[in-house]
Formats: structure tokens, sequence, C-alpha cells
């Protein structure tokens, strides 16, 4: 598959339906939940998670593993009737999985680090509408996007619009991905920082905001998602996009503290202003004048020019070189006729932007709350 071929990647069409709570307005059991979202999709399920257990015994000897598994599942806060808790039990059990093997696999992010991805956010001033783009770069690619859903949660089963949605995937209780219409989006960039905490994985953190009511703005969702006492486990960033032209803000998370009274750190980063809009552009390293810089890979390439090697590079090498690779696109569109939309979308065919790790593209709209994902369909 060449780094160009369009053919590679094929719109979602599969789209899942849930609600946070039934007809009286109490919340549903995760029993509830899953039964009906793994109704059709548990054998994509059960293979996604056979691979990442193969992947781990590949990669840890099978103590290791155990000891990794067992801390994955203790690790995860609260008490053990929170419900990420009862409903990753709940999914191993419908699966017939171990729940210490399942809290693993469900928190890949903190304990395997296996993400890329490259994100754009812009406001199209020509328009008048923010725009949220990313290209979701994950191991696994084969499984991760047979396994690619579009989510729409629905408060009630009466409701006729969705609380939000989701380019989501089947069986993970974490979301990478999301719009609530009318108020902001959401997208997870893996960070190159190492190390993990005592903490939620950031997958599982985006979740619960998406799922609470009460975060229904840009200023709430960006409050929520930097606050300091609710610390992620593992250094992450969230690309949060509004329907204004002033709501464009990546949060950049350092390593969480080692202690579970201490609080993180995290900084929020402004989008810049361009001529037609503003945009913010955001792959997998820190900002090179932020107070982190140090923790990205050392000597990143500002381009790549060799085609194969910039699709087959690591994806934290070509960190720098797909950001600045979208971001002159971006600021392209902006001074175009057609918008940055089009620019942006070329930008994703093209390496190092497109790479033998792309596994999803998602396109959303804040106000609207619109979301198109398209998934791989080989290599």
């Amino acid at each position: 598959m060449t780094a160009t071929d369009p053919a590679a990647m094929r719109r979602v069409e599969l789209t899942r339906r849930v609600n946070l709570l039934d007809a009286s307005g109490a919340p549903i059991s995760a029993s509830q939940r899953w039964s009906g979202l793994l109704a059709e999709d548990a054998p994509v399920v059960r293979a996604l998670v056979e691979q990442g257990l193969a992947f781990a015994r590949e990669h840890a000897p099978e103590w290791l593993r155990k000891a990794a598994t067992w801390l994955a599942f203790r690790g995860l806060v609260g008490k053990l009737d929170r419900w990420y808790v009862a409903e990753i039990t709940a999914i191993a059990e419908r699966l017939g999985f171990s729940v210490y093997d399942m809290a693993m696999i469900q928190q890949q992010y903190t304990w395997g680090h296996l993400g890329g991805c490259t994100t754009t956010a812009f406001w199209d001033e020509r328009r008048g509408e923010a725009v949220h783009v990313r290209s979701l770069d994950w191991a696994m690619v084969d499984e991760l996007s047979a396994a690619t859903r579009i989510l729409e949660c629905f408060g009630r089963p009466q409701d006729s619009a969705p609380h939000y949605r989701a380019a989501a995937v089947a069986g993970a209780v974490g979301l990478l991905t999301a719009v609530k219409p009318g108020a902001f989006s959401v997208s997870i960039n893996y960070s190159p920082w190492k190390g993990l905490g005592y903490f939620m994985d950031p997958t599982i953190r985006l979740r619960e905001v998406m799922d609470d009511p009460g975060i229904d703005s840009f200023a709430r969702a960006l409050d929520a998602l930097s606050d300091p006492r609710r610390t992620v486990g593992a250094a992450v960033f969230f690309t949060v996009c509004g329907t204004r032209p002033e709501e464009i803000r990546v949060i950049e998370w350092s390593r969480p503290p080692l202690l579970p009274w201490m609080e993180g750190e995290c900084r929020r980063r402004e989008a810049s202003r361009s001529e037609g809009g503003r945009l913010i552009v955001q792959a997998n390293h820190h900002d090179l004048g932020g107070p982190w810089a140090k923790h990205n890979r050392s000597a990143l390439p500002y381009a790549i020019d060799d085609e194969r090697t910039a699709y087959e590079a690591n994806l934290e090498e070509s960190s720098l070189a797909r950001q600045l690779a979208m971001d002159r696109a971006v600021r392209r569109g902006l001074a175009e006729p057609q918008g940055p939309l089009p620019s942006a979308l070329a930008a994703l065919r093209v390496a190092p932007v497109w790479n033998h790790e792309t596994t999803q593209w998602v396109v959303m709209r804040p106000a609207s709350g619109q979301l198109e994902a398209w998934a791989r369909t080989g290599r």
C-alpha cells in the first residue's frame, strides 16, 4: 500500500446507540449498556483483545505481564463499584476474559503507550465555523479499524438528539475522539513523556467528561480536562475545540505524580492566528517553546524527504514533520476560497501524516455536532 493510496480508508457507516439513563431517568447498569453494544460486535472485540494480549506477551515476560495486569485493575482509582470498573468487569465476563487482562487492554494508553496521531482544529472565517480533524495512528491497525464504530450516546431512550457522538472502538470503555453538539469536541494524542501513575487512564477520563451533562460548554470542558485535582494516569495531549474563534486549545499533561494525593501538572496552549482564521496542530511532541520540550524525542526532523521513509518512520521521530505538514496545509487553505478543510483532508493522505499506523480519520464540527469517520481497510 503506497503512502498516497486513498482506497485504504472507508467511511464508517456502523453506528451504535447507547442510553445513559432508562426511561425513568435512572442510570443504566454496566451489564445493560454492554449487553446491547456487544450483541453484534463481540467477535471483533474478542479479536481486538486477543491481539492486544498477544502483543503484550511478545513484549514482556509472563511474570511482568501478570504483574502489569493486576496493577492495571488495581490502579483504577476509586472504589471497585465505580462505573468504569463495573463496565470492564461486565465486558470481561461477557467475552470470557480475565478482568485483570481486560483492565490492561482498556488502559492500554497508560500501560502501553501505543498511540500516535496528528490533530488540527481551526476556525474557518469564511464559513463561520470551527472544524476539528484528526488522524488516529495506533498499533494493532487491522483490529482497531475493524472495531471502529460511530457511537451515539443519548440521555434517555425517548431523547431525539444524542448527548454526544464519538468515533469509538467497539468494546472500549474509554474514548479517543468525541463531540458534544453545540458545545465542544475533544481528541487525544499520545505524549512521548513516559511514566504512569495511580490515576485514571486519559481515555476513561474523556469518557467521564463526555457523559457528564453538566459539562456542556467549551469552558467547562477545558476546566474539567485541565483540573490538577483530576490527574490522568499518563502524560497526554487533549485538543479541545469549541464553537467560537477563540475556543481552540491543546492541554498538555506532564508525567503524573507518583502518589495519589498529589496534584498533577498541565498547561494550555492557545491557537495561533493566521489569515482567515485561527488554528492549532498537535502531533506527538510537547510545545517546543514550552516547559516540557526536553521530554521530546531528540533531533526531531522538520521534514522527511523520502516518501517510503516518511511512511514507515517511528511516529515519535516523524512528529514535528507531521505537525508542520498539517500546519502548512491548513494555513494554505485558510487563504483559499474553499476554506481549509479540503487542504487538511488532502494532508491526511500524504506521508508522514499518512503512515504505517494510520487507523482512523475523523472530522468533527462542534456547532452542529456532526461527526464523520473513516477507517482503514488495508496496508
